[in-house]
């Protein structure tokens, strides 16, 4: 399995196009702010609570959010 993240653009015309994958972190920093600025994308009613987050099991997590019922997510 390869470790490897692809985004995609959009443009205002409808057009799709693939992010240069040489440019995974910005690529990455993208998807997160957009993510975090758009939690319902994700799910309704998310709500964030933390960012860059440390954790025991992962080195840390990219966005902290609670979901409709107060599980984290």
């Amino acid at each position: 399995m390869t470790d490897e993240l692809r985004i995609w653009a959009l443009d205002g015309a409808g057009e799709v196009t693939l992010v240069d994958p040489t440019n995974r972190a910005e690529s990455e920093l993208a998807l997160e702010e957009t993510l975090v600025r758009n939690p319902d994308m994700l799910m309704p009613r998310l709500v964030l609570v933390g960012r860059q987050t440390p954790t025991s099991v992962a080195d840390e997590l990219a966005a902290l959010a609670n979901a409709q019922g107060g599980t984290l997510v």
